[in-house]
């Protein structure tokens, strides 16, 4: 029979320290010069948070993917409004806006 699985070990004495914000910190998502709106109300007053990633990629710039991995049928293209610790977009319908520049890209 095969040896039994035996995870990779640390160091006696060591502990796993994980990476950390400062104390007092908070995760700031990059905020994009990029307009959008929210939702398609066509008040294009919300900054995009980009990179952004969506479906397993990273956006620097406003896509036209939808939620099957499709090109939007209409050819609008949106950001995320709101993203998790990780910059994944958080689904929901007041968390992206349709861009105002199409062309719009992060300058990071």
């Amino acid at each position: 029979p095969p040896p039994a699985y035996s995870p990779p070990q640390m160091p006696p004495g060591s502990a796993y320290s994980p990476p950390s914000m400062p104390p007092g910190s908070a995760y700031s998502p990059p905020i994009s010069e990029c307009k959008a709106d929210r939702n398609g109300d066509g008040k294009f007053v919300n900054n995009c948070i980009m990179p952004f990633t969506y479906l397993g990629k990273t956006h620097d710039s406003c896509t036209n993917v939808d939620s099957a991995g499709k090109p939007v049928p209409s050819g609008l293209m949106w950001c995320s409004l709101k993203v998790d610790s990780y910059g994944n977009h958080i689904w929901g319908m007041d968390n992206w806006g349709a861009c105002e520049d199409p062309n719009c890209k992060s300058q990071s």
